[in-house]
Formats: C-alpha cells, structure tokens, sequence
C-alpha cells in the first residue's frame, strides 16, 4: 500500500526544498518519542479525516489516541533511520518473486490537490507525486505475478482512505491462492 520505493534515493534528487527531509523528520520522531501522551497531544492536535467521522465513538478515541503514542515515534525513527539501507540490501536479492502481489499507489491528482489545500506549492507537489509514482509503478516489478492499482481518492494512506480497496486485493490475492 503506497509503500516507499526500494528506490527512494531518487526522492532525494528532487529539488524541492529542505522542509521534508530524513533528518528534520528523524529529529522531530526523536523529539516526539521522549514525550508524554498530553504532550503530544498539545503539540499535535491529532484529528480524524471526515471519512472517518462515522466510526464507533470508540474506534474513532483508538486512532486518535495511536496518533499521540511515544511508541509511534519511536517506531518511525527506527524505519526512517534504517529505510535506505534496507532499501539497498533489498535490491541485492536480484530475484522476481513468484507470489501473487497487488502494489496501491495513492491517487497523484487527489494529494495534488490535498497538498495545495494544505499551502503547498502546487508545482512542487506535482514533481514529488509523478516521481512517487514512478517509483511505485516500480514495485510491481518484484514479482512476475503482479498488478498495478492506483487507487481514486486516496493518500499515502490508502488503508484510511480506501479500505475497500485493501479488502478487495486481499480477497483477490487469497481467492488465486485457493
């Protein structure tokens, strides 16, 4: 699901600023996971996207309170202070899997869109996004058995934004396997 390219060095390339990048984000995670939960909770004003307005009260208190774990901090730290070198060590293994496999990618035009809503250039957002594409359209190359799916409407977060489309491939992927 819109999952970081084996290839995002290339992200690196673009230049787009210095808003964004591994180091401001491993310092704000680090920052974040020595925190308290109220804490985060001042600093991050952790809300819900409408499509999730009509969840159970409970459900809806459970991914707010994910929102402001330490843990979640720490957890991204370690990802992002390691993902290059995963990366490199992934594209070492040189072999195509043969599993069934179905790549999401976000919606380019919707977070297009979102980012510029969000006062970000749209132009910059444009490059960032076809490249992201790119780069997911080359995930699929890691099998021989998969299918490319970029999904209407959604973010990074298709999992939030779409999980009718997280469903439906599971079920598609378990129903070749049976």
């Amino acid at each position: 699901m819109d999952s970081t390219s084996v290839d995002l060095h290339k992200l690196d390339e673009l230049d787009l600023g210095e808003d964004e990048t591994d180091e401001a984000w491993l310092e704000k995670c680090k920052t974040y996971s020595l925190m308290e939960k109220e804490q985060l909770r001042k600093i991050l004003k952790p809300t819900l996207p409408e499509k999730l307005q009509s969840l159970p009260n409970e459900m809806k208190q459970r991914l707010l309170d994910f929102q402001i774990r330490p843990s979640l901090y720490k957890a991204m730290y370690s990802e992002i202070s390691n993902w290059k070198k995963d990366a490199e060590m992934i594209k070492t293994i040189r072999n195509t899997i043969h599993v069934p496999l179905i790549v999401l990618g976000r919606d380019m035009e919707y977070c297009i869109q979102v980012g510029t809503q969000s006062g970000l250039s749209k132009e910059e957002i444009g490059i960032f996004e076809a490249k992201w594409k790119e780069l997911v359209k080359r995930q699929a190359k890691l099998s021989n058995m998969s299918k490319i799916v970029f999904v209407k409407n959604a973010s990074h977060s298709i999992h939030t934004d779409r999980p009718d489309m997280v469903i439906q491939s599971i079920l598609e992927i378990v129903n070749k396997e049976t």
